[in-house]
């Protein structure tokens, strides 16, 4: 949150807004009779509250926080782009607000957490075949030389068993291939990709579906904000019917018993009656 008010020379704060009076034709102010006033409109005084301004902002935020992360030796970095804008090809997480969000810290689960859930595993499904794919695109380039390139899974077992890891006995190293080229080739023949187009088309065919969950996820996230409003409408009414729950329960409790009412009638029909005292003087016959 920022202000919108500006600063004075002395450093004091100035108008955030001025007036602007609607003329006419003629020049001169119009009056509004529903009103009883001059149509005017509301004028900026800076141009803070552009949208283009929080580009700006949200970009040297982050700079100054990734400063401030490099003065202390911390590998994380932020970035205010999405992931579109920064190449990344990865599904974003959907906001679970203050609701779901308790409840996921209490071991429910929500419907929001548990379609972050989802995405998380896709994405790391989708980090592992992008590995892969480009090991293979980097194979396959090393081996492009061939005047008869063989085919991907021949370029793939010939590579493994030619590469070694330093640090690893021979022993080691070839059980370590000989598991990564099973995996290559089960995934391979799972897809049935043979040659370099077939995997060009296999990560493009990837890369659609990615999109397709997106477009899923929208009307599912609108859903999730109209079901938090009512979540938060039927937490109010609860704690309501609570309250008059407890007010009548209060105002049963104050009304007597049938015993008490007749035990205070019985106590007024035994109570004598006094006689009445009159102060005149009796008056005589004549």
């Amino acid at each position: 949150m920022l202000t919108m008010r500006p600063f004075d020379e002395d450093g004091a704060w100035g108008d955030k807004q001025k007036k602007e009076y609607i003329l006419d034709r003629n020049g001169d102010k119009i009056y509004d009779k529903m009103k009883r006033s001059y149509k005017c409109r509301s004028i900026p005084t800076t141009d803070w509250n552009d949208q283009t301004k929080a580009e700006i902002w949200r970009g040297a935020w982050a700079e100054m926080c990734n400063q401030v992360l490099e003065n202390g030796n911390h590998a994380g970095r932020i970035d205010n782009r999405s992931y579109e804008r920064q190449g990344i090809d990865q599904i974003p997480t959907i906001h679970l607000g203050v609701a779901a969000s308790q409840m996921e810290k209490r071991g429910i689960r929500t419907e929001r957490g548990n379609i972050n859930r989802e995405i998380e595993v896709t994405n790391l499904a989708l980090r592992q075949l992008r590995a892969r794919i480009v090991k293979l695109q980097n194979w396959a380039k090393a081996e492009t030389a061939n005047t008869e390139p063989p085919t991907l899974a021949d370029v793939i077992k010939d590579i493994l068993y030619r590469q070694a890891q330093p640090g690893k006995s021979s022993r080691s190293q070839s059980i370590y291939n000989l598991k990564d080229a099973s995996r290559m080739l089960l995934f391979l023949q799972e897809n049935k990709i043979m040659d370099m187009a077939g995997l060009d088309k296999h990560f493009g065919d990837m890369i659609g579906r990615q999109q397709g969950i997106r477009e899923k996820l929208k009307p599912i996230d609108r859903r999730l904000k109209s079901l938090t409003i009512i979540y938060g409408i039927a937490a109010i009414t609860k704690a309501t019917a609570s309250k008059r729950r407890n007010m009548k329960s209060c105002t049963l409790n104050m009304k007597p018993s049938k015993k008490q009412q007749g035990s205070a009638l019985n106590s007024r029909r035994r109570k004598p009656l006094t006689p009445l005292r009159t102060t005149a003087k009796p008056t005589a016959l004549k």
